[in-house]
């Protein structure tokens, strides 16, 4: 089992009700650049393996949050992020995204298990 990256989060003050939270300058790189490569190279791959387009594509309710379409996917999930990012650059992650996440880089470390930077992440909430 590869070692676990630690990720620190600071929640943010803000008059939602939802719960959000800032991240350091290295560890967003690292997530959005991970994140990036990822649907890159499964988008390639689904075109040639039908039971890999399925599974990546197959809607996880509970797993994900919500999207504007109902239930998320892997790929939907991780697209999202990515797509969310380049809109608003200034975007925070939200609580129900820090679990996603945390289940998306599982799935991260698994496909590139070879690659010892592809590692399943912990979000360490702090003040």
């Amino acid at each position: 089992m590869k070692e676990v990256k630690e990720i620190q989060v600071s929640e943010k003050n803000t008059s939602a009700t939802t719960i959000y939270y800032t991240i350091g300058r290295d560890d967003e790189a690292f997530l959005y650049e991970w994140l990036q490569m990822f649907v890159a190279d499964m988008s390639e791959v689904i075109t040639r393996d039908p039971d890999m387009l399925r599974e990546l594509t197959r809607r996880r309710p509970g797993m994900f949050p919500k999207g504007k379409s109902g239930p998320n996917s892997v790929i939907s999930f991780a697209g999202g992020m990515i797509g969310n990012k380049l809109r608003n650059p200034n975007q925070n992650l939200s609580e129900p995204q820090l679990d996603s996440l945390e289940y998306m880089f599982e799935i991260i470390a698994r496909h590139y298990h070879d690659d010892d930077e592809a590692r399943p992440i912990r979000f360490k909430r702090g003040i």
